[in-house]
């Protein structure tokens, strides 16, 4: 069972990594910001005594705004990513870009050549499982993330720093996976890539911009400076919406802030 968990490089590139091919980026060189978790007292247990984490699909964040009409943990733009391309050499894109282009009714690419002038793409990301940090300077991210506002009214009452990003992926590979909800075992393999920062923008992305980070977010929840990292959901039934990752060794990776 030890191997049902993988931290290899998966095939996230969703929307925007379709156009070239290129080697997955992390934002783990040159880290120098300290990574805290802000959670809730009651939550505590099932990282220090549990050894777990609940990982979320993308789509849970929807459904929460849905229910709550709070744009703070829920977010009805989850999962979503609103690119501009121009000057498309045609020739150049992979066979899955343009399948989607043609998918999405830009059937002129199907020929493969020519140049596209500019196209502007509003397409749904693959809902993957996010587990979120924060990383930043503790006194501003502790005033945004647990002092309620009109803006964050689910403040948090606790936070633990992420004592290595490094120490953390490796309790991994002893980790066992469940469905949250049911309690069952999931036995099939998942891939986990590691944490990278989230792209804040109130702009549509170029290409160059939006390729190889399918983590982007509006700018109005910048101040909470998240790092993510996706386990991938491919193989998963729509059903399963949380996951539960028992993690060998996990209280030993966190440090108690407050």
């Amino acid at each position: 069972m030890e191997d049902s968990v993988s931290t290899a490089p998966s095939t996230y590139a969703l929307l925007a990594r379709i156009w070239k091919r290129e080697p997955t980026r992390t934002c783990n060189e040159g880290q120098t910001l300290p990574d805290y978790k802000f959670l809730n007292n009651q939550d505590i247990p099932y990282i220090l005594e549990d050894e777990t984490i609940i990982v979320r699909r993308a789509s849970y964040y929807v459904k929460k705004y849905e229910a709550t009409k709070n744009e703070w943990i829920g977010d009805p733009e989850e999962h979503r990513i609103h690119t501009i391309a121009k000057n498309i050499d045609v020739s150049e894109l992979s066979e899955e870009a343009r399948a989607y282009l043609i998918r999405i009714g830009f059937t002129a690419v199907d020929g493969g050549v020519g140049t596209i002038g500019e196209i502007e793409v509003i397409g749904q990301l693959p809902d993957h499982y996010i587990y979120c940090i924060s990383s930043g300077p503790l006194e501003k991210l502790r005033k945004t993330m647990c002092e309620a506002s009109a803006h964050n009214q689910e403040p948090y009452d606790a936070c633990r720093e992420l004592k290595s990003r490094s120490d953390f992926f490796e309790t991994f590979k002893q980790g066992r996976v469940y469905n949250y909800d049911t309690g069952e075992e999931i036995t099939k393999r998942i891939a986990v890539e590691p944490f990278r920062e989230v792209l804040y923008t109130s702009k549509p992305l170029s290409l160059d911009e939006a390729h190889g980070n399918p983590s982007v977010k509006r700018d109005i929840f910048s101040d909470q400076m998240e790092h993510r990292f996706l386990a991938n959901s491919v193989e998963y039934g729509e059903d399963i919406v949380s996951l539960k990752f028992h993690l060998p060794g996990l209280s030993n990776v966190f440090s108690r802030v407050f």
